[in-house]
């Protein structure tokens, strides 16, 4: 049976010291904000600040280790899509509309067509999301990077009353929608599993694993347009 044995834990990722690492993250923020006398207004996936009449957030996440895969099929378009994409969805859980992002790009040689793949990427997802690329940074290190790892910070802004920290209860509506794959999680347990027993271009359940494992993240931003 495949991926039997596997945990994060023997993956290599450890979720007890991930979260302790998100401990230590919340601590600074909260130190920092009292220190300046800034008031942070915490959602489910974001915290924000008031700026005049709008409140406004930053967002910060990469593509992780999918982009191996991109990677070793030259299908880097994908990860610019899902740096951005990943973001947008995020912050459209708070209730955030995207306003602008900026990129990173770290790449282990001087591949000018790989960069101009991933920033084709993420010019299409920053365009469906109606979001302004103002920038960003590409490194080239050699001694660091195996290969290339995308990462996207998004500004988000809202003028309207939000509902902040309110726990479901009775009466209320869920609303679930469909996944269309892994998106950008996971992505070193599932090639654990799954790559240690199929090739990239096995077929599994119908269509080839690469493409399964290089589906672009779904755009959910448009829910709250």
């Amino acid at each position: 049976m495949v991926g039997v044995g596997w945990t994060y834990e023997k993956a290599g990722v450890s979720l007890t010291r991930h979260w302790e690492m998100h401990s230590i993250a919340r601590e600074v923020i909260h130190e920092l904000a009292n220190e300046l006398g800034i008031k942070l207004i915490e959602g489910g996936f974001t915290r924000s600040i008031n700026l005049g009449n709008y409140e406004i957030t930053l967002h910060t996440d990469g593509v992780g280790t999918k982009s191996m895969i991109a990677w070793s099929t030259g299908r880097l378009e994908v990860i610019g899509w899902d740096c951005v994409v990943g973001n947008v969805n995020d912050i459209a859980c708070d209730g955030f509309v995207p306003i602008a992002a900026t990129d990173y790009i770290a790449i282990s040689n001087n591949d000018a067509d790989a960069v101009d793949k991933v920033l084709k990427g993420i010019r299409d997802a920053a365009a469906r999301a109606g979001a302004m690329l103002l920038g960003g940074e590409t490194a080239i290190m050699p001694d660091l990077v195996n290969g290339i790892d995308v990462s996207c910070t998004v500004l988000g802004g809202v003028r309207r009353v939000r509902v902040v920290g309110k726990a479901g209860g009775v009466g209320d509506v869920a609303i679930g929608v469909e996944s269309s794959g892994l998106h950008m999680n996971g992505y070193t347990l599932a090639r654990k599993v799954l790559l240690g027993k199929y090739g990239l271009n096995a077929e599994v359940c119908g269509d080839e694993l690469v493409n399964w494992l290089l589906k672009p993240t779904a755009y959910y931003g448009g829910l709250i347009d």
